[in-house]
């Protein structure tokens, strides 16, 4: 797979208009500090906050559909459980180079 620099401008350019478009819509929630706080709402087993408890369980099945095993996306939590699907191998389009920028 070669790597375009348009092909890559454009997806910057698509991803900073997802960014910009989402943060649009969480603006029209009001403000919820409860979800934020560790032990303010009750979680089973659990000593965190809601929004880090939301973010693993979705992480945790992104990770079961093999989300993370392509190079370019990692999780922000762990323990992950092992994907479900068969694992692919992907080529990453960044070469090594020697460049000192």
């Amino acid at each position: 797979m070669k790597l375009a620099l348009e092909s890559l401008r454009s997806q910057l350019i698509r991803q900073e208009e997802t960014i910009i478009f989402n943060l649009i819509e969480r603006a029209q929630f009001r403000h919820n500090p409860k979800i934020y706080e560790q032990d303010a709402l009750p979680l089973p087993d659990q000593k965190q906050s809601f929004l880090l408890h939301l973010l693993h369980e979705t992480e945790v099945v992104h990770a079961k559909v093999r989300r993370y095993t392509c190079p370019e996306e990692h999780p922000f939590t762990s323990p992950l459980p092992p994907p479900i699907l068969p694992v692919t191998s992907t080529e990453s389009p960044i070469r090594p180079n020697n460049i000192n920028i």
